[in-house]
């Protein structure tokens, strides 16, 4: 839906910033710009909001050549609001355009596609993802570790914008600005006790007696791979070295 979001708000911006526009102002707070969204329990479209939509595209453009109505997940209009629809979408007015946005074309009424131009958007592979994902890290001159990139793009479900929030959100959080070390950030999960018990290593103690007692056996954590190791600076294998 943030996807679909963005890609209305800049058709919508390129359709009134014209040249010809007595102002510019952003998609979302333009006085020629106007939306429509499912509301109420059953996240529908009614006819009373539809009318009203039409009422205000009906007039002349405010400070742009036209005005522009963006109809959010109309696979939620009824069926009254669609006919209603029907009726403008046959003869629209010169200075409107419409913007229909859904994630579900099949439960858009045919009379309605019928009457619209239709552009679907794939979702993107996960290898287009990861490749791009790559080409940002590497044009920012930051690092990141193969497998963590590799799971952002999985995650993404195609959607490269979703990629990249969660990746700069991911660099945002990350204490470690090599980028190679994960660690969060002021960890919310870390109270003041648990921070002094983790500091010296207070909270291995019990397992220490079983390791004397003889129920568990004393072994270090898991080493780390060799992609990981090849990227790592003097300074994180200083941290590392075992004395």
């Amino acid at each position: 839906h943030d996807t679909l979001l963005a890609v209305a708000h800049a058709i919508a911006d390129r359709l009134l910033n014209t040249p010809q526009s007595s102002a510019h102002f952003p998609a979302d707070a333009h006085p020629d710009c106007f939306a429509l969204r499912p509301v109420g329990k059953m996240r529908q479209i009614g006819a009373d909001a539809t009318r009203e939509l039409i009422g205000k595209v009906q007039v002349s453009p405010t400070v742009a050549t036209r005005k522009v109505g963006i109809i959010h997940e109309c696979d939620r209009m009824n069926l009254s609001a669609a006919n209603i629809f029907l009726k403008t979408l046959e003869e629209p007015p010169d200075h409107v355009a419409f913007i229909f946005c859904t994630t579900d074309a099949s439960q858009v009424r045919p009379a309605v596609l019928s009457r619209i131009q239709r552009y679907d958007f794939r979702p993107l592979s996960v290898a287009q993802i990861d490749g791009k994902l790559r080409r940002v890290l590497e044009a920012e001159g930051r690092q990141a570790d193969d497998d963590a990139v590799a799971l952002v793009a999985r995650l993404a479900a195609g959607g490269m914008r979703d990629a990249e929030s969660m990746l700069e959100s991911l660099s945002e959080q990350n204490a470690n600005a090599d980028g190679l070390l994960f660690k969060i950030r002021d960890d919310p999960r870390v109270t003041r006790v648990g921070r002094h018990l983790r500091r010296w290593s207070i909270d291995e103690i019990p397992q220490l007696w079983n390791v004397v007692r003889g129920d568990m056996a004393l072994v270090g954590p898991r080493p780390p791979l060799p992609s990981e190791v090849s990227q790592y600076d003097r300074e994180i294998a200083r941290r590392l070295l075992v004395r």
